[in-house]
């Protein structure tokens, strides 16, 4: 008897000591994780007060539970915390945690009853990269530029009940592909005036200075149908329990408020929409994300003259004949690079052997004008410098249309023009609706959608896009070899 209580004490004993060594160790792994993710706030953005009327219009709903500044967002802060990132929202009014009228009874499980928030998020800042569609019911849309690559779904029904409806969402097709850059919080803090939600940086990543932040606050709706997404529809006139000044056509944006630099900004993104009965006919306004910094500049953007020289030479010995050979121990000769004038026109030399090599910026243009020996004499080949005169508009430039005498026996002319065509159509729509990009390369068009591979001369050559400082864009066929197809415009 007193052997097998000795024993039972022992067992004890031993169990309690493996509880204590596994807590310390706990203790221990969460000390070491918070010194190396130290809380700090990684972005902070105060948003205009007052601003909670979508594109400048909308009404609160008759309801007293929809309180005044309940939907207006004045601050939103990411915050690392350990291996946590936490998303904080600060509202000008109180948070409504739950709400009771006669038989309508309002609770929510994570805490509060009113706000849905979606929080969309471009990592790269690069046009033609990301989602630019939201979710349904939201009827925004975002620029080719500013695309997001994950969002965070912020509701007041459980995280389990979420992603049973994100799943369950079939009819979208679209939607579903998106299921995968869902991110559902699981745990929630509420405050008087704060909604703070965390979600681990796993599923995030670590966030970077110039990433893009936006913040789209609606109306929370338990319903989920086609059209919506656990968000209220606003209509022409108020009800108790929607908001008014929007159409009772599918179209207008169910957005409140979002994050912008200032409330006229807000109110154009957010005013230029088309509700139609005919739902073809609707047209999503257009916004955009929050930047504070400019995201790394890609190399290919600015390349320096050295790399030029590179590209030169490989362009060189890949038109080689396949006979020739390098001598070993020979060094080779490097490349002559195509002349050209500060209004992009090509420069002939008839000894291209001993031209020398010019500088170039990152469009492959002269930034000065080099000489030239009139006297020279061009081959029957190529574009003599006075043909290459800019065309009126929505002609074509005399060089092209010299060009088009020999195609029977140029056939690579043709193809050449034809590509030079097709990525001179591509850079008008996407300098329209990018006016801002003063460099547009193939590699922006190929980002933006309207490429799927790069393209290239059948001789050779690289295509350069320049013009975008007047508005007077033009294409042009870059070849070292000596084959000269001309530009179009």
């Amino acid at each position: 008897m007193k052997r097998g209580r000795t024993a039972a004490i022992l067992l004890l004993t031993i169990i309690t000591s493996f509880f204590w060594w596994n807590s310390c160790l706990a203790q221990d792994r969460s000390q070491d994780q918070s010194e190396n993710y130290p809380r700090r706030i990684l972005w902070d953005f105060r948003d205009d007060k007052d601003d909670d009327k979508g594109p400048g219009y909308y009404d609160y709903p008759l309801w007293k539970v929809f309180n005044d500044g309940a939907f207006d967002l004045r601050r939103f802060r990411v915050i690392e915390d350990g291996r946590f990132i936490e998303l904080e929202f600060t509202f000008e009014g109180e948070i409504q945690r739950d709400w009771a009228e006669g038989s309508e009874k309002w609770t929510a499980d994570n805490g509060w009853i009113l706000q849905t928030i979606d929080i969309y998020i471009d990592k790269d800042h690069k046009a033609g990269s990301g989602v630019t569609r939201t979710l349904p019911g939201r009827n925004v849309n975002f620029r080719i530029d500013s695309g997001w690559e994950n969002m965070v779904l912020v509701s007041p029904r459980s995280r389990e009940t979420v992603i049973k409806t994100i799943k369950n969402k079939t009819e979208d097709m679209e939607f579903l592909a998106l299921e995968t850059k869902i991110i559902v919080p699981s745990f929630y803090t509420v405050k008087r005036y704060q909604i703070v939600a965390r979600i681990d940086r796993k599923t995030l990543g670590d966030p970077q200075p110039w990433w893009g932040w936006q913040a789209l606050v609606l109306c929370n709706d338990d319903r989920v149908t086609s059209n919506s997404f656990y968000n209220r529809d606003v209509v022409s006139f108020k009800t108790n329990y929607k908001f008014g000044g929007g159409a009772d056509y599918d179209g207008d944006p169910n957005v409140l408020d979002l994050l912008s630099p200032d409330k006229s900004t807000q109110y154009r993104w957010l005013s230029n929409y088309r509700s139609h009965p005919d739902a073809r006919k609707n047209r999503y306004a257009v916004i955009e994300h929050v930047y504070t910094e400019k995201a790394p500049q890609k190399q290919e953007f600015s390349l320096p003259h050295k790399d030029y020289l590179k590209i030169f030479a490989e362009m060189a010995a890949d038109s080689s004949s396949p006979g020739s050979s390098k001598k070993s121990g020979a060094a080779a000769m490097p490349p002559t690079a195509p002349q050209m004038d500060r209004n992009g026109q090509l420069i002939q030399s008839s000894d291209t052997s001993a031209a020398s090599v010019s500088s170039f910026d990152r469009r492959g243009l002269s930034p000065s004008e080099p000489t030239r020996n009139q006297n020279e004499v061009q081959s029957s080949a190529a574009v003599n410098e006075t043909d290459m005169v800019s065309a009126p508009a929505g002609k074509t430039s005399r060089a092209v249309k010299e060009s088009r005498k020999s195609e029977q026996v140029d056939p690579q002319m043709t193809e050449c023009r034809s590509r030079m065509e097709q990525i001179l159509k591509a850079a008008v729509d996407y300098h329209t609706k990018s006016p801002q990009d003063e460099n547009i390369t193939l590699l922006d068009l190929i980002y933006a959608g309207y490429f799927k591979e790069n393209l290239s001369c059948p001789a050779g050559g690289k295509y350069a896009i320049y013009g975008e400082e007047t508005g007077k864009l033009k294409v042009r066929c870059f070849n070292p070899s000596g084959v000269e197809h001309g530009y179009v415009e």
